[in-house]
Order: structure tokens, then sequence, then C-alpha cells
């Protein structure tokens, strides 16, 4: 898992915070309900240093979900964004003392609270052979996502904190047959979603323009189609996705999938006619599928080597 080099050569890691900020609102998160826009300060912490003791002011680059109404005691994920721009190959033991002393604070305040990694940078493969790797394997790193992977394992730890986003909820009204709203939320409750989730979700969405409602009925809004579409295209390929050999990555006939370790990916062929089962409303056109695939392979979700 640890063999998987840096994604991104900008110069700075305030990018990747506004690449995750982007893609965060491309699943329907709202800025300054579901995810926050500033670093967020949980409070002061006592620390001896130099003999001395000292405050600390604790903060995470992103905390999910940020300001949902009576979300808590549930978990949250705490997010600390970690760009690496050199090549030096080591982290230093401060930065990874400093890791442990705030996650112990923030476990006194928030005791469900779940710790994630966002990694990113020229030099992230090379940093992982000095103590980010020992940070990475402290039993309260939940998991850990770059740029490529946002898509994927960010959602994945959203799932399973059982925090429900709208490009779920679309999943769902593209993927069941019937527009009726008893049945979506069904559909949903067998995801193990609380039935107050269900509802919250589908009343932001309603607000947000999102979904269209009537009594009986709920059905995606024309203009989220296009990229829950997109979306759904590569959650099918993550999910029937397979490990290949070297031979066959480098064949160029394999879709290679982010998150899941260097050769992870699926065949085109299989992947569409995967798609095609699943997908039972707003089904594309054959050329329309294959921008799909341009758009992921452009976003960098996917590649073909």
């Amino acid at each position: 898992i640890f063999k998987v080099r840096g994604s991104v050569s900008a110069s700075g890691g305030h990018i990747t915070e506004d690449i995750l900020r982007e893609k965060l609102n491309k699943i329907g998160l709202r800025p300054n309900y579901d995810y926050n826009l500033n670093d967020v300060t949980i409070g002061q912490q006592e620390v001896q240093e130099g003999g001395k003791r000292k405050k600390k002011t604790r903060a995470y680059d992103f905390i999910l979900p940020f300001n949902v109404e009576n979300w808590e005691p549930k978990p949250k994920l705490f997010i600390q964004s970690q760009y690496y721009a050199g090549d030096s190959g080591s982290v230093s033991h401060k930065v990874v003392d400093q890791t442990q002393s705030s996650r112990a604070f923030t476990l006194e305040k928030y005791p469900t609270a779940r710790f994630v990694e966002y990694l990113d940078g020229a030099g992230y493969y090379a940093s992982l052979r000095g103590d980010l790797q020992h940070m990475l394997a402290f039993p309260n790193t939940a998991s850990f996502f770059q740029v490529k992977s946002i898509l994927v394992r960010l959602r994945r730890e959203l799932q399973v904190i059982k925090f429900l986003t709208p490009i779920d909820l679309e999943h769902v009204l593209l993927t069941t047959a019937s527009n009726d709203k008893n049945s979506v939320i069904k559909e949903l409750a067998a995801q193990e979603y609380p039935e107050s989730e269900i509802e919250r979700v589908i009343k932001t969405c309603i607000e947000e323009g999102f979904v269209e409602n009537t009594a009986t009925n709920i059905s995606i809004n024309r203009n989220r189609v296009e990229i829950a579409r997109r979306l759904l295209v590569l959650d099918v390929a993550v999910n029937n996705a397979k490990t290949i050999s070297d031979s066959q990555r480098c064949s160029q006939k394999y879709l290679i999938l982010p998150g899941y370790g260097r050769n992870y990916g699926i065949l085109e062929s299989e992947l569409t006619e995967a798609f095609y089962q699943v997908c039972k409303q707003h089904l594309p056109s054959a050329p329309t599928f294959s921008k799909d695939i341009e758009w992921l392979l452009d976003e960098g979700v996917i590649k073909r080597r």
C-alpha cells in the first residue's frame, strides 16, 4: 500500500486542499456546512518542550462532516493534509510526535474521532522511507488518500461513518428502475444508513435542486445526471476491478484504478458491460459513455498505464 508515488507535482500544499474542496463540491457537499473552508481549531493543549510548559493550538485541515446539525456523538473524519515537496525521504520525529499528541488530545474531546491522512506531493514516495510510514502505521490511523483517490478512498471513509452524500443518493436513483420514493429509501436503508440520515440528505438534495420531488416519486435533476453518471462509472470500475500482472498493465488494454495499489484494473469492455447491467435510468449512448471514460482519464482518477 505504501508503494504509491505522489500524484501532485505542484509547488504548495494549499493546492491539494483546494483540489479536495473541489472534489467535495462535485459529490454534492456544501461549504461551511458539510465541510469547512478554513482550518478548524479544536482547542489548546499544554505540552512540555525544552523543559518549559507551552500551549499548542490543535487544528485540523478538514473535519467531515463539519457543521451538520445533531451529528454528534457519531464519528467524524479528522483530516490532516501533508504535502511533501522534497525528495529527502524523511519526516521529522517532531511531526510524528506532534501527531500522536494531537490525536490523544482530540480523542479526549471527540472519543469517536476517525483519523485520516491526506498525503501527496512529489516527495511523497520518498518520504515513506522515513517516519511517514510509522505515522501511517499508528493504530488510530484509519486510512489515507491522495489527490487521485479522493473519489474512491475518501468517499469510502464517509460511507464507513454512515455520512450519506448526495452522490450516493443520486447513484441509487440511477441504479433503481423505479422513481418510487419508498423504494429509494428502502435501498438506502439496506446500505445501513439511518432513517434520520436518509431524511436529511433527501431534504438537502431537494433544497439544493439536486433532485426533483413529488408526493410519491423522487428523481435526479438533469443538471446532476452527468457528474452522477461519471462517478457511477468509477464506482462500477472499482467494484469490478482486480489485481493484474505487469504485462497486462503494459498492454494499455486495462483501466487502472486508484487507491488499491499499483496493479489494480479492469478491461474497458468488462467495465462497459458491468455498467450497463447496473445503470437503470439515464442510460448513456455509446459516444457519451466514451466521453465519460475520457473525463475520468482527464481527472486522473483512472489511467491506462
